[in-house]
């Protein structure tokens, strides 16, 4: 089974927004110094994009297949203990990622999960009951 992962209008936006300002800070930068500076900013972070940001999750009966633009991440599935839906609370912070470039993605360490990586395709359930679509 291949579901797609679709990025979001508010990821999409903001992704574009991104990546106008920096070429425009580029463009318009007149030192070499901030020249490099924005170049590498703009190579690091569109090189984390490509990495990390799933494009499709695929199931087999050996592992569930995270696809990815440069490389897919598989996980066995005799490793996945339980797939169940993400309150906020449970999320955590995140100390490393994107909420909404290219995606949403990263390292979260919370109370619930501990320390873990999560690719997420919406915003986690509230703990609002009256907050609940």
């Amino acid at each position: 089974m291949k579901q797609k992962v679709s990025l979001s209008l508010f990821s999409i936006t903001l992704s574009g927004i991104m990546m106008i300002i920096l070429l425009c800070a580029l463009y318009y930068s007149n030192s070499s110094v901030s020249i490099s500076i924005i170049s590498a900013i703009i190579i690091v972070w569109c090189g984390l994009a490509l990495y990390y940001m799933p494009l499709s999750v695929t199931v087999n009966d050996v592992d569930l297949c995270v696809n990815r633009t440069l490389c897919a991440k598989r996980i066995p599935l005799k490793e996945i203990g339980e797939i169940k839906r993400i309150t906020a609370s449970m999320l955590g912070w995140r100390f490393f990622g994107c909420d909404g470039c290219f995606g949403y993605w990263g390292w979260f360490k919370g109370k619930a999960l501990g320390k873990y990586f999560a690719y997420k395709v919406e915003n986690p359930v509230s703990d609002d009951p009256l907050d609940q679509g």
